[in-house]
């Protein structure tokens, strides 16, 4: 009869870190998130519902300025290559698990 939003976390949680030095040119930001235990697939009278649980993100962006105009950026997402873990039943039994992986992105830029 009931049953909370597919997709919809109970909670979420942000935080930014972030250190910049003007004179250097250099500014590092670290990024935090984690969301509560989310519905992800709706059971039926044969299959129980399939969560995907709580898991710590970490970003982490390094911007150098290089001098008139250019600047260069290295962007790490996933730091730690957490995984995707979903559970079903009342026992939150292990359903899947997915491997993500961490990205990396180095990008140059010229601001006019």
């Amino acid at each position: 009869a009931e049953r909370v939003m597919q997709g919809q976390a109970p909670w979420t949680a942000n935080l930014s870190l972030l250190f910049a030095e003007p004179t250097w040119g250099t500014s590092v930001n670290v990024l935090f998130n984690k969301v509560g235990r989310r519905l992800d697939a709706v059971g039926d009278t044969r299959d129980e519902d399939v969560y995907e649980e709580p898991r710590t993100l970490v970003d982490v962006a390094v911007t150098q300025h290089l001098g008139k105009g250019f600047e260069t950026k290295l962007a790490v997402k996933n730091v730690g290559a957490k995984e995707i873990l979903f559970t079903s039943g009342p026992l939150r039994e292990d359903y899947a698990t997915v491997s993500v992986g961490t990205e990396y992105a180095v990008s140059f830029a010229y601001k006019f």
